[in-house]
């Protein structure tokens, strides 16, 4: 075989050494059906390992709905199952060992149901086109409708289960919504978005000793006192990290601590809705 040495030895006989890379590879299979068992073919598999800019991508073959990736080198993985119609599949993370054939065997679509929403304002203007983020309940799958110029958007299909809305926009109120998709059917949220402004902080490591920036927080307290918002900053040092959030105007305490609640700093912050902060 290609990439492997061979030697000649007595009575005729052929060893094949295979090199080390090649045994360190592995592979990754399965197959793709309907809700009613029927294959799928034409599938799009995106194998994306972690820290890796170039995922390895397959189609689903037509007749079987099987997929192969061979010689897949050992790392953590998320496959991203995608076909026009279906919810989209996420399998993973997986950590694929070296020399591992990973099966996952037969993966089927479920019944899809859609997300309708209806946009309006608090101020009279029209619904806008705020960012909308839809993500399931303990899934990376997720997905971003956008709005028509009348504030009417469309989800692609989604999978039965509990997900969460997060709205955001540049002059609107940073807002989270739960709701329920049902298989076969269509869900409608009417929502009205307030009028707000954009806080934008964009951290920079200081001159001095960084401070462990993996457990330190930010959150923005309200007149009363109340958290209104809160970002764990989550960064090595020498990162760029920028927080954007939507906060009605108004008197603001910006405070940052630790873990342990530690506080390390507290500025007072006033919101006015003439622009971005």
């Amino acid at each position: 075989p290609a990439g492997c040495g061979l030697v000649g030895l007595p009575r005729e006989e052929i060893v094949g050494r295979v090199p080390d890379t090649l045994r360190a590879l592995g592979s990754i299979t399965g197959s793709l059906t309907e809700p009613d068992a029927a294959p799928v073919g034409g599938a799009s598999i995106r194998a994306s390992r972690a820290n890796d800019a170039a995922p390895r991508t397959r189609l689903s073959e037509a007749l079987t709905g099987r997929f192969r990736f061979e010689r897949v080198p050992p790392g953590e993985y998320t496959l991203w199952i995608h076909h026009p119609g279906w919810p989209v599949l996420a399998v993973g993370p997986h950590t694929l060992e070296a020399g591992e054939s990973w099966d996952l065997g037969e993966l089927r679509f479920e019944t899809a149901g859609t997300l309708v929403l209806r946009l309006s304002r608090d101020d009279g203007a029209p619904g806008g086109r705020p960012g909308l983020h839809c993500r399931k309940i303990g899934s990376p799958v997720y997905d971003e409708p956008v709005p028509d110029r009348f504030g009417v958007a469309r989800s692609a299909p989604l999978a039965a289960g509990r997900y969460v809305l997060y709205v955001w926009g540049e002059d609107v109120v940073s807002t989270t919504r739960t709701f329920e998709i049902a298989a076969g059917r269509e869900t409608t949220l009417e929502l009205v978005i307030s009028s707000g402004v954009h806080v934008r902080l964009l951290f920079l490591d200081p001159p001095a000793a960084p401070l462990p920036f993996d457990s330190l927080y930010f959150r923005m307290l309200d007149e009363r006192g109340e958290q209104v918002a809160e970002v764990n900053l989550g960064r090595r040092p020498g990162t760029q990290f920028e927080w954007n959030v939507g906060l009605p105007a108004g008197a603001y305490r910006l405070e940052a601590y630790d873990t342990e609640g530690l506080l390390h700093a507290s500025v007072p912050v006033m919101l006015r809705k003439s622009a971005s902060q």
